[in-house]
């Protein structure tokens, strides 16, 4: 026989479920699933011991006043819906892991909050899942709104590209924008610019005489003496081997165009950029110059894969042979400026204008090559002042050690902090690391 409870609650189903209202009776009403984790969630309070016992002898007084016909179901809800903030938000949360929480936010909007605020515990939770978060990914979470957010977006981008590994969008922006502060710029301006056109669509102005006014193709071309001079310069060397496919180099070519966009938001379009490809031999595809997002874009579409072997060593004496020239006639436009907003020097060194050469490749070389790379990469650092190397990987079976060693050779760190010996070299190794990220890539063999 039901209780009155019971009937209760079957006549609001069966009027919800008429109405076509079924979805909404499932959010007010907490699901099985909801409920087993408010359960586990009140068992990880009862583990907190002097707290709890308080916390036992409140709800057994209130649950005198409750009705014994309740349904099993809401007994195990308003179990965990009395306990206080300070449990909810601390032990509680950290018992539970990535799924319990998202099914415990469903319960009731109490909930809902307490999971989106508790970004101690979302940082913990990204902490055992992809290891120790490094600056690119801080300033990926806070681009997300929140380290909840942001395991989202990189839970969902994880499961979306199975069985390759790619950055969701947050991260690949932070280290966009991470790039283009080595150009001494420290927010791009394009966005203050934007806040400030949104204003003035209200009023009533005549055509501004600004650049910034002026449809983009009706903009002068800059030149190194124009307002500041050349911020930055930025060379791709494009890996276009035949263990890269068309959808590896469509990634790198997309992501140069990004970088592009990023870059000349930030410096105004006072940038330089040059792109090198390369297999057994190298091919210059753009010498170093000014060009706008747009253009960049269409020449990276254009561009074919080469084919052939992977000779990183060649293509870094290349560069290093290309850069030098655009350097010797940029470092006299400006002295040094201050910090970039890079992690040692803001990648500039005597030559004041900071250089960034972006490897593109899967890394992959034979024990000679790889000694070979190292060494002119360590030459390359020595003649070019100021250079930077970052690596994106692409492609399977990613030689991250390779790549790793290479950015490394750039990699400048005061040792006056640092205790011992150690303690610096595993600070460079971290910097280094950081420096390398992977685009699209497998854990396993290419064949």
């Amino acid at each position: 026989m039901l209780t009155r409870a019971a009937r209760s609650s079957q006549l609001r189903w069966e009027r919800s479920r008429r109405r076509g209202m079924r979805s909404v009776w499932r959010r007010r009403t907490p699901t099985r699933s909801a409920a087993k984790a408010a359960a586990k969630a009140a068992k990880a309070a009862a583990s907190v011991s002097v707290t709890t016992k308080s916390i036992q002898k409140k709800r057994k007084g209130k649950g005198k006043k409750l009705s014994c016909t309740l349904a099993p179901l809401v007994k195990d809800n308003l179990i965990i819906d009395l306990l206080p903030d300070e449990l909810l938000d601390g032990p509680v949360l950290e018992a539970l892991d990535f799924k319990d929480l998202c099914t415990l936010s469903l319960v009731c909007r109490r909930f809902e909050i307490a999971v989106s605020q508790g970004s101690q515990r979302w940082s913990s939770l990204y902490k055992e899942r992809w290891g120790e978060p490094d600056q690119i990914t801080t300033d990926a979470s806070k681009l997300a709104g929140g380290w909840k957010k942001f395991y989202k977006a990189k839970h969902l981008a994880e499961k979306e590209s199975a069985p390759w590994i790619q950055p969701c969008s947050y991260e690949v922006q932070a280290m966009l924008n991470h790039l283009a502060r080595f150009s001494g710029i420290s927010s791009c301006p394009a966005a203050a610019a934007a806040a400030a056109a949104a204003k003035t669509t209200t009023r009533e102005a005549k055509p501004s005489s600004s650049s910034l006014s002026q449809p983009e193709s009706a903009q002068p071309a800059l030149t190194e003496d124009s307002d500041g001079g050349i911020k930055m310069m930025v060379t791709f060397l494009v890996d276009g081997s035949g263990s890269v496919t068309e959808d590896d180099f469509h990634t790198m070519t997309s992501f140069m165009s990004k970088t592009v966009e990023t870059v000349n938001s930030y410096t105004s379009d006072r940038a330089k950029f040059g792109v090198i490809q390369f297999s057994n031999e190298v091919k210059v595809e753009l010498k170093l110059g000014q060009i706008n997002s747009k253009e960049f874009e269409k020449f990276a579409i254009n561009m074919s894969r080469m084919n052939g072997g992977t000779n990183i060593a060649l293509a870094l004496s290349k560069a290093c042979s290309m850069i030098s020239s655009g350097v010797s006639a940029a470092s006299s436009v400006r002295a040094p400026a201050a910090d970039g907003g890079g992690d040692d020097d803001g990648g500039q060194g005597r030559g004041g204008i900071p250089h960034l050469v972006l490897l593109l490749t899967d890394g992959r070389v034979d024990s000679y090559q790889a000694r070979e790379a190292v060494d002119r990469a360590e030459q390359f650092a020595s003649e070019v002042p100021g250079v930077t190397f970052f690596a994106f990987a692409v492609g399977r079976s990613v030689d991250k050690q390779e790549l790793t060693r290479i950015v490394r050779t750039t990699c400048k760190l005061e040792s006056k902090g640092f205790e011992t010996r150690e303690d610096f070299n595993q600070a460079k190794g971290k910097l280094a690391e950081s420096r390398v990220m992977g685009l699209r890539t497998l854990d396993e063999p290419p064949w």
